[in-house]
């Protein structure tokens, strides 16, 4: 069951949802609400953006596959491994520069050497390729992650800084307040056979500790068993491959993930 059957309702749902995050847990007690609002506030504290894996999508027939689900989608997560940071490797440059899409593209690089693909990229944004943001990560060292910085602000794209799982939170106190957003992995790349972390998700209050308009992406193991738990951290935008190009209804899965649906 859809929420919104009309643009009046998600209209007012903003409205609601701006109103909700400047309550405290004890004033939220004290709100009454009723009908479709009372069930927006249970499902949306905050908005989520949905970036799908291409990885995940059928490389034999690419554009086709993303162009039936791009009007649902916010973004394209687009992974490039290099076969050295992580023991695989992704397509790149090639398939990239042919993705026919209106949908921005979400850049994440997992390499030893991202500077070479940030500088391709960015110039193919100048030519024509829409290209919103791209993540390097802090594993690498801090004084990389500044070189990038400047790379893709030259290029004018967004640039945000990944971390691992089993990496500290605190390598990013001070680089919290320059970069535009942080990539929270909740499994470690292309390592399969892995639990869910729980203690993963609290990252994302350490950070908003210490810059509460940080803009923060949730990848890995995003799916309609774990929404409930990833939902109270309020991610701006949650990245999620096999469980949105492997289910039967896309556009549900879409749903689910954005809290936009119920069942009956």
């Amino acid at each position: 069951m859809l929420l919104w059957k009309n643009k009046h309702k998600r209209k007012n749902y903003w409205i609601v949802r701006k109103v909700f995050l400047r309550l405290s847990k004890e004033e939220l007690k004290e709100v009454k609400l009723t009908g479709w609002k009372l069930r927006i506030y249970y499902l949306n504290l905050s908005y989520m953006h949905i970036s799908p894996s291409v990885l995940s999508a059928n490389f034999g027939n690419l554009n086709e596959d993303l162009l039936a689900i791009e009007e649902y989608v916010d973004r394209w997560h687009i992974d490039v491994m290099d076969g050295v940071f992580v023991p695989n490797l992704s397509f790149w440059y090639p398939v990239i520069k042919k993705l026919k899409t209106n949908k921005p593209l979400d850049i994440h690089l997992m390499m030893t050497r991202p500077e070479i693909v940030i500088e391709h990229l960015g110039w193919l944004k100048k030519k024509w390729m829409n290209i919103k943001n791209i993540s390097t990560h802090v594993e690498l060292w801090e004084e990389h992650v500044r070189d990038m910085m400047h790379l893709t602000t030259f290029f004018d794209i967004e640039y945000g800084v990944g971390i691992n799982p089993h990496t500290d939170v605190q390598v990013l106190e001070d680089l919290v307040h320059d970069v535009d957003y942080v990539l929270i992995m909740w499994v470690v790349p292309w390592f399969s056979g892995q639990s869910f972390m729980a203690e993963v998700l609290e990252k994302a209050k350490i950070l908003r500790s210490w810059r509460p308009d940080i803009e923060l992406h949730l990848d890995g193991g995003v799916n309609w068993e774990t929404i409930d738990a990833i939902r109270p951290y309020n991610f701006d935008l949650l990245v999620s491959g096999s469980f949105v190009f492997g289910a039967e209804d896309r556009k549900k899965a879409i749903d689910i993930l954005k809290g936009e649906w119920l069942p009956e």
